[in-house]
């Protein structure tokens, strides 16, 4: 787990910072995590930071084919209706994170829509967030 997220209801947004060694299950056991948190709420939009270490050699189109309905299906209902930016520092994170939108763009996880980006900038403008909005991960008690 390298990790760690906050909330900020003032701009319904998840900001979840990546470093270190990215596992395969962060995605899921940070999802987790949020939905216990008591300041989530359903409909909550999410950032995810991952500029800063690289996406597992697992991922790709075939291991998100495969796994991804069966390893979501209990946390994604719970989401509602979102967007999650996944920002990524290279141009094969950036690609890896593109082939799992394709996976899950006619499957039964369509209620939440997915984006990858190469800016922070660029995802806070697709999610809403004001331009000068601080992400503060200090402020983090997950």
């Amino acid at each position: 787990m390298a990790y760690k997220f906050y909330i900020d209801p003032s701009v319904n947004c998840v900001f979840v910072l990546h470093y270190g060694e990215f596992h395969v299950d962060d995605p899921i056991q940070q999802y987790k995590e949020m939905l216990e948190h008591p300041q989530y709420l359903p409909d909550m939009n999410v950032l995810r930071d991952v500029l800063t270490t690289s996406l597992p050699v697992e991922y790709g189109f075939k291991f998100f084919s495969d796994r991804t309905t069966e390893r979501y299906k209990n946390i994604e209902p719970h989401m509602g209706d979102c967007k999650v930016a996944w920002v990524l520092g290279t141009g094969k994170d950036y690609a890896t994170m593109h082939q799992y939108n394709l996976t899950t763009r006619f499957g039964p996880l369509l209620r939440i829509e997915r984006k990858p980006f190469r800016t922070i900038e660029d995802a806070k403008v697709w999610l809403d967030v004001p331009a000068d909005f601080e992400i503060n991960y200090d402020a983090s008690d997950a």
